[in-house]
């Protein structure tokens, strides 16, 4: 039988990319050997008539990827033994090259690529092949290759096919040896030559057709035994993704072992219900115990509503109307500048960068390019003051950005070599580079999400940990799957290189160890935000009968815990709005202190059109510019 990916040869010339209707081949003979370890030696001879036209040379090509029954596609193992033209010695240049379809192909460019030959020349061709032993079925096996293949697109004359079966099966009357002829998929058998054994003759092949070699033998009569199941499948002939597998695997577990002997974190313990801060920290060291991170808006908005509750800013409504409107309220400096070195080093930077230049105002709406890059050349040094403050104070084993950071770096460094030699398995060049650049660009864009998602970096992280356990129980379930697509899936580098780039993504994502003292504090801080989850009303009017100011000391705690719409509603009818804050309802207050980190992050990002970053030596706002 005809096989569309089992041996097919095509060929094409050197200098034309169409043959022309003058060349033919005036004579094919091919001569096959099988081995009793299941491999094939296969002696060609092609006579190739250019007739009056000057070319290089031929191509040879034989497809790296073959039908193997219920198994989907095995990849071959090819190896070129020896190349002749016209008896003596021809270059050669191996490559790997993909068809229309995508499907790989070794290709083998023979003759002399500074030199042009004519007429007619005798190519001579010795090479092994690994791969062409198949399974039957439970009780028999088979040789089976495309002596001439389908690919040609040129007249073949005078074609003569020859197989040698192994030793063991010289005399085995149990061998059933026969030939295909015809295009694709073609099932008409040719008769063997009387008297000359395992011998066809045939005078001519159109174009696009070829003869098919199979030899059926009882299981277990040559050393060798084809695969009988889709695991014995890969581990005979899919060893290099199998491994590839194996590595990306092994680096995401690696990576996880790293993860879990310097970046997990003290066991918290039982949380207990508060009703108030922790003495000696303000809410954006609380957003950096939290998330181990102060990129993202939270921890800014909440240094904010600190700084206006104690007399530093003001805050107004934005003016224009809800389409004109800028993303976020207006800030006035209230208090000269030399009064800010009061305040924490972090909370002094930004400052700076609401109000650089000597301004005192800050105003979303104005994005002009000078002030948005001193802008945010202070916020990166309020990023790198917050994180460096938490490692003072004994919070982190070690700076939690310069932790990340490495980390990030770390991964991503892993994650891109693993794309590129992912690449390098495509045995077709063209898919393997853009299989490398696709590859590229996913890790990159899985880099910005789990900046933004750590509990999608922690699902990642935990499923390819449990990934080798799963695969173990999940044994009975994977001998059902189909076989074929687990195949290709083994075969599919993308696959094992998104995983483990994912997993190890989001062990960086975590790698910001948290001291016991910084635990100690963090179960405190969670019993806090407990509380504020499940606080009613009649609890809170009591508290503020205790505490006039317990709305401001912990709404700066309610944005960092991500509910800062749900506290200033409890407190609506409750308590006044505060004093720095020229508004007139709680609604609107709501909402101005929800635009505070759009407004601050629109206000603060580098111009678009620029591309560029303020240098510094921090991240973003939102962004990473670090």
């Amino acid at each position: 039988m005809i096989r569309p990916g089992a041996g097919a040869l095509a060929l094409l010339l050197l200098a034309a990319p169409v043959v022309a209707h003058a060349e033919f081949i005036a004579g094919y003979e091919v001569e096959i050997t099988a081995h009793g370890d299941g491999s094939l030696f296969v002696h060609e001879s092609i006579r190739y008539d250019f007739g009056g036209l000057f070319r290089h040379g031929i191509h040879r090509d034989i497809p790296m990827l073959v039908h193997a029954g219920p198994w989907g596609r095995r990849r071959l193992g090819i190896e070129l033994v020896e190349a002749r033209m016209d008896g003596g010695p021809v270059p050669v240049k191996e490559s790997r090259v993909g068809d229309g379809n995508g499907e790989p192909f070794l290709r083998w460019r023979i003759g002399d690529p500074e030199g042009t030959i004519t007429g007619a020349h005798r190519y001579e061709l010795w090479y092994r092949v690994e791969g062409a032993l198949f399974a039957v079925d439970e009780r028999r096996d088979a040789f089976r290759w495309n002596a001439i293949g389908t690919g040609w697109n040129v007249r073949i004359e005078n074609v003569h096919v020859v197989f040698h079966p192994p030793e063991a099966l010289a005399h085995d009357s149990r061998l059933v040896v026969r030939a295909f002829v015809g295009r694709r998929g073609s099932r008409r058998a040719i008769p063997a030559f009387p008297d000359e054994g395992f011998s066809w003759f045939v005078g001519w092949l159109g174009r696009h057709a070829g003869i098919t070699v199979q030899a059926v033998f009882p299981r277990g009569a040559i050393p060798a035994e084809a695969p009988r199941d889709a695991w014995h499948e890969i581990l005979a002939y899919h060893k290099r993704p199998a491994l590839f597998w194996l590595l990306c695997l092994v680096l995401a577990q690696g990576f996880g072992v790293y993860w879990y002997t310097h970046g997990r974190d003290p066991r918290i313990g039982r949380i207990v219900v508060r009703y108030a801060p922790p003495e000696g920290v303000d809410a954006p060291l609380a957003g950096l115990l939290l998330d181990g991170d102060v990129r993202d808006g939270p921890a800014a908005t909440a240094a904010i509503l600190e700084l206006a509750r104690d007399g530093y800013i003001e805050m107004r409504a934005p003016e224009g109307t809800d389409a004109a409107a800028p993303p976020g309220p207006v800030l006035v400096r209230k208090r000269p500048a030399q009064e800010k070195d009061a305040l924490p080093r972090y909370k002094r930077y930004l400052m700076h960068a609401l109000f650089p230049l000597g301004r005192s105002v800050f105003d979303p709406a104005d994005l002009s390019r000078g002030l948005r890059r001193a802008r945010l050349q202070w916020w990166q040094r309020f990023v790198r003051a917050i994180s460096e403050e938490g490692a003072s104070r004994g919070w982190f084993v070690r700076d939690p950005a310069l932790a990340r950071q490495r980390a990030l770096l770390l991964a991503g460094a892993f994650s891109v070599a693993l794309t590129m030699l992912g690449g390098l398995l495509v045995v077709d060049l063209r898919t393997g580079v853009l299989l490398s650049i696709t590859g590229f660009v996913a890790v990159m864009v899985m880099v910005a999400a789990l900046v933004g998602m750590p509990r999608v970096a922690g699902v990642l992280r935990w499923a390819l940990l449990a990934l080798p356990i799963l695969a173990v129980a999940a044994g009975p379930l994977v001998d059902g799957m189909h076989a074929a697509s687990l195949l290709r899936l083994v075969d599919d580098p993308f696959v094992p290189v998104v995983l483990a780039a994912g997993a190890m993504l989001g062990f960086a994502m975590e790698m910001p160890k948290r001291s016991r003292k910084g635990t100690r504090l963090l179960r405190r801080l969670l019993g806090l935000q407990r509380f504020m989850e499940r606080a009613e009303r009649p609890r809170l009017a009591r508290l503020l009968a205790r505490d006039p100011d317990y709305f401001m000391r912990t709404l700066p705690f309610a944005v960092v815990f991500g509910m800062a719409d749900s506290w200033v509603e409890r407190f609506a009818g409750l308590a006044a709005l505060p004093a720095w804050y020229a508004g007139n309802d709680f609604e609107g207050f709501a909402h101005d202190v929800g635009g505070l980190g759009t407004g601050v992050a629109a206000a603060i990002a580098p111009p678009a059109s620029s591309g560029e970053s303020a240098g510094g030596d921090g991240t973003g706002f939102g962004v990473d510019f670090g």
